[in-house]
């Protein structure tokens, strides 16, 4: 059995924990049919009924979900959107999916962006070590006031928290939530508040990891005042790099230049970064988001169809004046 194959039975078991005579819908695309053929396989041997449906197959994507995966999902008992990232696909397709399926009945997790160097190493983890450490992680800083943020790169970020909610991403499907993803592991809020400056050396979100991977030899400089980027504040030695981000951040909306997250990676199971966001991002670091908050889940009151995370490595993490992070190496 190679590594895809022991990802998918590891997933099935340890997380959707599906069982005989369940039925598993898998919403992939081409790029990922070795995966989802491999889900499949794993139902199929598990005695569950399995369903694969290829966006490629409905059309030019972003679109709008076919009603064909959406009838399928709204009777199933669990289900994965595993599909390469596409540009406009968060606005157009993500957020009216997960809006449609929040109320089915259907246990879901998404792995979007997800490729194969993910699959064999961030799906083959000790979910049950991560789900624990996470725990841990979440119960330090639920109810926390000020974070600081420091790498010896200059990243110096001061961060106000409390007006809303933590997130515990531990891994653990929560039934209520369609749009938690694996591999999983941060810890997670919207801020009241954040300044300061920040150097991006991991990897960005949206289709820029696939574009860029990691960005540890360009790191991308930017300061935050009262929670928005500053536009005039932009340096990167990667040109195209940063006119991309400055184009996403500042056209289309409003909002997609203000902080609707600030995280932790809690995924101790990693050791390295692969230029993978939705890997990456669970990687033991600090990162955050420009543009959607998560406003089901944190409580702000604001929204944005954009989102864009970008990872932080080895900081320095207070918590109320507490060093829990030195590095990127947990003191807990």
């Amino acid at each position: 059995m190679d590594l895809v194959q022991k990802a998918a039975f590891n997933v099935l078991r340890s997380v959707y924990k599906l069982k005989e005579g369940e039925t598993f819908v898998a919403v992939s695309d081409y790029n990922n049919k070795f995966f989802s053929d491999a889900l499949i396989e794993a139902c199929i041997e598990m005695k569950a009924y399995a369903k694969i449906f290829f966006l490629d197959s409905y059309g030019k994507r972003p679109m709008k979900c076919p009603d064909i995966i959406l009838e399928a999902l709204s009777t199933a008992d669990a289900g994965v959107l595993c599909a390469t990232e596409v540009e406009g696909e968060t606005e157009h397709f993500r957020r009216p999916f997960f809006d449609t399926i929040k109320d089915y009945n259907v246990r879901f997790m998404s792995m979007t962006g997800i490729n194969k160097e993910a699959i064999e190493i961030g799906l083959n983890v000790d979910f049950g070590k991560v789900a624990e450490f996470t725990d841990e992680v979440y119960e330090r800083i639920k109810n926390c006031r000020q974070i600081n943020v420091k790498t010896e790169l200059g990243t110096n970020l001061e961060i106000n928290c409390g007006k809303y909610r933590w997130v515990n991403c531990s891994g653990r499907i929560n039934p209520c939530i369609k749009d938690d993803n694996l591999p999983e592991g941060e810890v997670f809020t919207c801020p009241e508040d954040i300044n300061g400056l920040l150097i991006v050396d991991g990897v960005l979100g949206d289709v820029f990891d696939l574009k860029y991977g990691a960005i540890t030899r360009t790191p991308l400089e930017l300061r935050i005042e009262k929670g928005y980027a500053m536009p005039d504040s932009f340096f990167c030695h990667n040109k195209a790099l940063q006119n991309d981000i400055l184009s996403y951040l500042f056209s289309g909306h409003n909002f997609a230049s203000r902080v609707g997250e600030v995280a932790l990676g809690t995924n101790i199971c990693l050791d390295r970064i692969i230029g993978n966001l939705l890997q990456d991002e669970k990687y033991p670091s600090f990162h955050l988001a420009f543009g959607y908050p998560y406003p089901i889940d944190t409580g702000a009151e604001w929204t944005c169809p954009k989102h864009l995370d970008m990872v932080v490595l080895k900081p320095d993490v207070y918590v109320d004046g507490n060093l829990i992070m030195e590095k990127g190496k947990y003191r807990i």
